[in-house]
Order: structure tokens, then C-alpha cells, then sequence
């Protein structure tokens, strides 16, 4: 699904350059859960970004689904994340002044989904993650555990073959924690990739395969489950 070539990525300043990713080679397959660890400034939020199409390398190549992305304009990488990639972020990022059905409905109206096709599936999922009794509440009306399975329904609500997960439980106690990794866990199992950066070794132990960077490179891999 997702593979990388020497992919690099500078950030510079008036008198600063700042290596965030270096000469990275990855390659992650359909059905994959990766989990992808290392120190604080090591480069897992930027690897992250890219490989979302976010931010752009300043050299190598990221190939989606064999397509090279370099060689694609705004507009047709904005379209391949909007079909193709659901986002989950630590802070929820989650509108206030929008009701927890309508930030899960948010990416199938700018999908231009029908209406009656946008109410099965809200409904379904919200059945599923056990969430129709807070349909009409909104965010600041519920607990962190409960803005977090908001925030991965609306990721999996256009049914993405790639979740991108950037410290799915960093705000969440352990209880609220384990529930949103065995939601992860779940739809892996129905055939979601899934690429998580974490700090938790529990977390981390959810996935088939760790990567490890530090200093913006891979240092080692190793598969788990």
C-alpha cells in the first residue's frame, strides 16, 4: 500500500536546518498494523504527516498504492487522502459547534455522499461504537474516552483503506485507553491498515510489526503479533 524511497525531509530558518527525516525506507502492506516509536523530536509526528500527504518530502519518493506521489498536484492529493486516509489525532480535533453526528458526517459531505447513504452508515456506526445515545451531544459534553471513538468514527466513516493514528491514547486514562486500542485492533481485523505513532510500549503491542527511528531514521524493526 504504502512504500517510501530515501524519502528526506529539511526544515529550515533564518540560521537553522533541521533534519526531521532522513533517507527513510518503508514499506507497509494492506492489513498491516504498524507501530512506529522512538524518542520525542525523532521524527514519528513528521513521518506521519507525509505519508498523509500533509507535508511534502524535500527529497525521495512516497508511493501510494504503487502511484507516485511526486508526481501528483494539490488537487489530486487531496483527493487520494479524502478517499483513502482517516486521520486520529491525540487532541480529538473534534468542532465544538458541530454535534458529535455531525463531525462523523463532515467527511461524507465534502465526499459529496447522498443523504440516505450518509444516514445508514452514521447510524451503523454509531450502533457499533456504542456512541447513539451521545448522537446530539456535543464534544465538550463528553469524556476524553468517548471524543476519542467520536474522533475515529469520523476517521473510518468513509471507510479508508489507511488510518493514520498520531498518539491515539496520549489523553486518555488507561481503562479509556485500552478500549480505543481495541477498537484500533478490531478494525484491522476487518481489513483497516493501520500506521499508529505512540509512546507506549502497551499500545505498540497491539501491532504485527514496531519501527523504531530515532534521529529521523529507521534504527530497527521487529515484528510483534
Amino acid at each position: 500500500m504504502i512504500r517510501t524511497e530515501k524519502l528526506t525531509k529539511v526544515y529550515h530558518s533564518s540560521s537553522l536546518e533541521t533534519v526531521a527525516l532522513q533517507n527513510i525506507d518503508l514499506h507497509i502492506n494492506h492489513g498491516d498494523f504498524v507501530a512506529v516509536m522512538g524518542p520525542s523530536g525523532c521524527g514519528k509526528s513528521t513521518l506521519l504527516n507525509v505519508l498523509g500527504l500533509l507535508d511534502n518530502p524535500n527529497k525521495g519518493e512516497l508511493y501510494f498504492d504503487n502511484l507516485p506521489t511526486s508526481r501528483m498536484n494539490l488537487r489530486d492529493k487531496t483527493s487520494l487522502r479524502k478517499q483513502n486516509i482517516g486521520f486520529v489525532f491525540q487532541n480529538y480535533n473534534l468542532l465544538d459547534e458541530l454535534t458529535v453526528y455531525e463531525n462523523i458526517e463532515l467527511p461524507l459531505l465534502y465526499l459529496k455522499v447522498p443523504s440516505h447513504e450518509r444516514i445508514k452508515r452514521i447510524d451503523t456506526l454509531l450502533h457499533e461504537m456504542q456512541l447513539m445515545h451521545r448522537a446530539q451531544h456535543f464534544p465538550a459534553q463528553l469524556s476524553g474516552g468517548q471524543q476519542q471513538r467520536v474522533a475515529i468514527a469520523r476517521a473510518v466513516i468513509t471507510q479508508p483503506k489507511l488510518i493514520l493514528a498520531d498518539e491515539p491514547t496520549g489523553n486518555l486514562d488507561s481503562k479509556n485507553g485500552e478500549a480505543v486500542m481495541q477498537m484500533l485492533a478490531h478494525l484491522n481485523k476487518q481489513g483497516t491498515t493501520i500506521l499508529m505513532v505512540t509512546h507506549s510500549n502497551i499500545d505498540a503491542s497491539y501491532a504485527n510489526r514496531i519501527v523504531h527511528l530515532f534521529d529521523g531514521q529507521i534504527v530497527s524493526e521487529n515484528f510483534g503479533k
